[in-house]
């Protein structure tokens, strides 16, 4: 599929999705929005698709929503109730938090409003050092969205309460020293060590990677019991599966494992748990 305001590409098993308005600074339009959604999508159908890269072109990772085109139609001088700024990018942050995939944040330069959340709704975050996190919402009348629930439990109270309630922005440095990045490096190394962790996420099992992933936020959001359950019925189809069988035989043989790309068919909360063909 064609897009105009976002780039979309697979080189072996790792598919790069880049915002693409640098003129912009890759501020999320309605269009945009679309074709993010869109690429998302064929990135979670694509079987040959194990992990997902997501940056932004130029200097710049994401500036947030498009205001100028989100406020069209609002008379921002009559101060009338009832006005709503929309916002061409709700949803996303749901979408991208559901891909059964790892995701890696190449983050390139500043990450703002919508375009921090993009990046915080991805499993990994690796930073030039232009790189800054910067949540605005408060500061510009409205409420945050997916920081309210990723920054807590990325970097915990303290720090999210500065970023949100302060709005406060965060450099690569500290993003690193907090948690809230997994690794800070050159921007001349940021395209080569985003590959390189792709890659060694590309190498596990895909349906044990998605099983993981899954497992990682139930114990977030469910007791220990539920978790262990959830676990339980992962573990016996990854053994069904082959592989377990193939992970085991690969280590005995010292060889690296050779995995099938599977899926996991799982609703969000679901326990329904199996491989597709």
């Amino acid at each position: 599929m064609a897009y105009e305001q976002v780039t979309y590409s697979r080189e072996g098993a790792i598919a790069t999705l880049t915002l693409s308005r640098p003129r912009a600074r890759n501020a999320v339009s309605r269009k945009m929005a679309g074709e993010i959604r869109s690429a998302l999508t064929q990135a979670g159908a694509d079987p040959e698709v194990k992990v997902l890269v997501v940056t932004g072109a130029g200097d710049v990772f994401c500036a947030g929503v498009d205001v100028n085109e989100a406020s069209q139609g609002i008379d921002l001088t009559a101060g009338h109730e009832g006005q709503v700024l929309q916002n061409p990018a709700g949803g996303l942050d749901l979408v991208l938090r559901r891909l059964d995939k790892p995701t890696v944040a190449a983050v390139n330069g500043p990450a703002i409003g919508m375009g921090c959340d993009l990046a915080l709704c991805c499993d990994f975050r690796v930073c030039a050092p232009a790189a800054r996190f910067w949540e605005p919402y408060v500061q510009r009348g409205s409420i945050p969205s997916a920081g309210c629930y990723y920054l807590p439990r990325l970097v915990g109270l303290a720090h999210a309460y500065r970023m949100l309630l302060l709005g406060e922005p965060v450099g690569a440095e500290e993003a690193e020293r907090i948690g809230l990045a997994h690794k800070v490096v050159t921007a001349e190394q940021l395209g080569p060590e985003t590959r390189a962790l792709a890659e060694r996420l590309a190498q596990a099992s895909p349906f044990c990677l998605q099983a993981t992933k899954h497992a990682i936020w139930r114990g977030l959001e469910e007791d220990l019991e539920s978790t262990l359950d959830y676990v339980t019925h992962a573990r016996t189809v990854a053994e069904l599966s082959g592989d377990f069988e193939e992970g085991i035989r690969a280590y005995l043989e010292r060889r690296e494992p050779v995995f099938p790309g599977r899926r996991i068919a799982l609703t969000h909360r679901g326990k329904g748990i199996r491989p597709n063909p």
